[in-house]
């Protein structure tokens, strides 16, 4: 993870080839830059590319660089690099997605399952 100080050298790489490595993206980005960390996001049961990633570059005006150029393509599609937002003064998301359940659970037993939990409002 990065650390909030790295925030303005951070960005989010979005519409990456299912086939992009992460040996890709850091050679593609190193263009604009010198890349200290490069992740893809992979499904956990698959381990799939899920299309996008994050990258830190050494300095912010990398991201600056990428971002003067309009169109980025990789691996034959066009890919969409944004600046990574930071959490900074940020409140915590005050909702959860929670998935797999049982058709039949009631609004009722969610509410008792996760009543347990403290809330922060």
């Amino acid at each position: 993870t990065y650390s909030r100080m790295q925030a303005e050298e951070k960005m989010f790489i979005g519409g990456l080839s299912w086939d992009t490595s992460k040996k890709d993206l850091t050679d593609y980005l190193s263009k604009f830059g010198e890349v200290l960390d490069c992740t893809i996001k992979t499904d956990p049961m698959t381990g799939r590319s899920r299309g996008f990633g994050f990258v830190l570059f050494r300095d912010a005006e990398s991201v600056d660089k990428v971002l003067e150029l309009k169109e980025h393509k990789l691996d034959g599609k066009l890919i969409d690099p944004k600046r990574a937002k930071a959490m900074k003064g940020k409140e915590p998301p005050k909702k959860v997605f929670v998935g797999g359940l049982s058709p039949d659970t009631s609004e009722e037993q969610i509410r008792e399952y996760f009543g347990a939990y403290p809330t922060r409002e």
